[in-house]
């Protein structure tokens, strides 16, 4: 058997400690995307106390490619979507949770950092992050308990 020298050997090919992440993997993170564009609508459809006139449609249409890009990047970097953890599994609660919170100081520093974007008030964020984790939590149980 030929040396990995610190690699990972995957089938034939030997990665040297990335993997790139395989379609499940990729529906995943398309998931937890989804559950951020789910969370900043609530969190807005609140801030503008469920009044579509009020609502910063602009804003949260600014806010969703920002968390989507931050959530993917985040879990990529807490292993989320590297296949560390089988999905559902009480082992990945806390990646789930540093990548969400790492997600949501990503949209704080986007909001602050940005200014020419139209942006929701700042609990917005915050708020959808709160929402974001629910959701993304709720998902991975839902898959848990239809897989037992």
């Amino acid at each position: 058997m030929a040396s990995t020298s610190g690699g990972v050997r995957v089938g034939h090919r030997v990665t040297r400690g990335w993997r790139r992440p395989g379609r499940r993997r990729l529906i995943q993170a398309a998931a937890d995307a989804a559950a951020w564009a789910a969370a900043l609508g609530l969190a807005v459809a609140l801030g503008s106390e469920l009044e579509p006139v009020r609502a910063d449609v602009d804003g949260l249409v600014a806010m969703i490619p920002i968390a989507a890009a931050a959530q993917v990047a985040a879990g990529l970097g807490a292993g989320l979507y590297l296949g560390r953890w089988r999905f559902g599994s009480f082992d990945e609660v806390p990646g789930l949770v540093r990548s969400v919170v790492a997600a949501t100081a990503g949209l704080l520093v986007a909001h602050v950092a940005l200014p020419g974007l139209p942006h929701p008030p700042p609990s917005v964020p915050v708020g959808a992050g709160l929402a974001a984790l629910v959701i993304m939590a709720g998902v991975r149980y839902g898959w848990r308990m239809v897989g037992e």
